[in-house]
C-alpha cells in the first residue's frame, strides 16, 4: 500500500473535481476537514457526505486513471475467484480478486497504480493482473464483511449482502 502519496493525491483529485465542477469549493473544504478527522480517502469522504454518488466517482476515477472501474456493491464474486488469494493476502495487498479470464485475473484495487502489489500478485498467482479501480470505502467495507465472517466466505460474495450488513452496523451505531 502506498502511504506517502495520500496528501498529494487528495489535492490532485480535489482540484480535478473542482475544475470539472463535480463539487463546489465549499464541499471540498468540508470534505478535507472530515478527511483530516477520519483519515479516509477524499473520494470516500465525498461519498459519505453525499456530495458524490458512486457512479459519478467511478466515472471520474476511470476517466483520470484510464483503469476500468466497478461498483463492488452491484455484483457477486464467485468462490473459486476469491480462493485465489488468502484473506490475509487481500488485506495486505489491498486487492480483491473479481474474475478470471484468458487474459488474467481482474482485481479490484483502490490504487491501481500500486505496482508493487501488482508485481506481488503476479508472482503469487503466476497470472497477469488486470487492475479495476473501486472506491476505497467499498474495498474496506468488503474486507470488514469477510472479517466478520471469520475471514472466509462459504458461498459467492454478494455486494448486496455487504450493503445490508453495512446498513445494519450503521443503524446499530446510531442507537
Amino acid at each position: 500500500m502506498k502511504h506517502g502519496s495520500g496528501h498529494k493525491d487528495t489535492h490532485k483529485i480535489g482540484r480535478l473535481l473542482l475544475e470539472e465542477s463535480v463539487i463546489t469549493p465549499e464541499q471540498l473544504s468540508v470534505a478535507l476537514k472530515r478527511q483530516g478527522q477520519c483519515g479516509e480517502r477524499i473520494g470516500s469522504v465525498l461519498l459519505q457526505l453525499g456530495y458524490l454518488n458512486t457512479a459519478t466517482l467511478l466515472e471520474f476515477l476511470h476517466k483520470h486513471s484510464g483503469t476500468p472501474s466497478i461498483d463492488l456493491f452491484r455484483g457477486d464474486i464467485d468462490m473459486t475467484v476469491l480462493d485465489i488469494l488468502t484473506f490475509e493476502q487481500m488485506k495486505q495487498l489491498q486487492v480483491l480478486p473479481l474474475s478470471l479470464s484468458n487474459k488474467g485475473i481482474y482485481v479490484a484495487m483502490a490504487d491501481p497504480d500500486d505496482f508493487k502489489a501488482i508485481d506481488d500478485l503476479t508472482f503469487i498467482t503466476g497470472k497477469t493482473i488486470i487492475p479495476v479501480i473501486v472506491p476505497h470505502a467499498q474495498l474496506s467495507a468488503t474486507f470488514r464483511y469477510i472479517e466478520q465472517h471469520g475471514g472466509h466466505i462459504s458461498g459467492p460474495l454478494s455486494g448486496k449482502d455487504i450493503v445490508v450488513e453495512q446498513s445494519k452496523k450503521a443503524i446499530q451505531g446510531t442507537i
